[in-house]
């Protein structure tokens, strides 16, 4: 049985390669693989001790979107709903990010049924928190080394 947690495995693992494996790369995408890697173990390694960072997208959309909702109520009762249940749906629980497919899908779908003036502001709203989480989420890893992997 191994006696080290979760975050202590990686932080090995990312010890080994760093220290031992990467500085005998001559090749530079085997550098770039190991480098990448390198990169995703730190990444499971924060969302291992501090939670998925969608998750945090996910509660500040829902509460940014049911405040919508409440102000749009009395001028548009059937956007609000729309508004609702979409928050609704995707709280009922799933992995952090299937979550927020559902969530975004469901008022991307929400933003096709109403007038330009509430369609903006809730595509206003999510171009924001995306802008937040994805800064958020991509401090340790960018797109190319994680696709270079693939």
């Amino acid at each position: 049985m191994i006696v080290l947690d979760s975050v202590q495995l990686l932080d090995a693992v990312h010890r080994s390669l760093s220290s031992n494996v990467l500085p005998m790369l001559e090749d530079d995408f085997a550098r770039v693989q190991i480098a990448a890697a390198l990169k995703i173990l730190e990444e499971v390694g924060d969302r291992l001790e501090n939670g998925d960072p969608c998750e945090d997208f996910n509660a500040a959309i829902s509460a940014d979107v049911t405040d919508l909702a409440g102000r749009v109520q009395k001028d548009e009762p059937d956007f609000a709903q729309a508004l609702e249940a979409a928050v609704a749906s995707a709280l009922d629980g799933g992995e952090p990010r299937d979550v927020n497919r559902q969530l975004v899908e469901s008022l991307w779908s929400a933003a096709t049924k109403t007038d330009a003036k509430h369609r903006t502001e809730l595509l206003s709203l999510l171009n924001e928190r995306a802008k937040e989480i994805s800064a958020n989420d991509a401090r340790w890893i960018c797109p190319e080394a994680l696709l270079s992997l693939i």
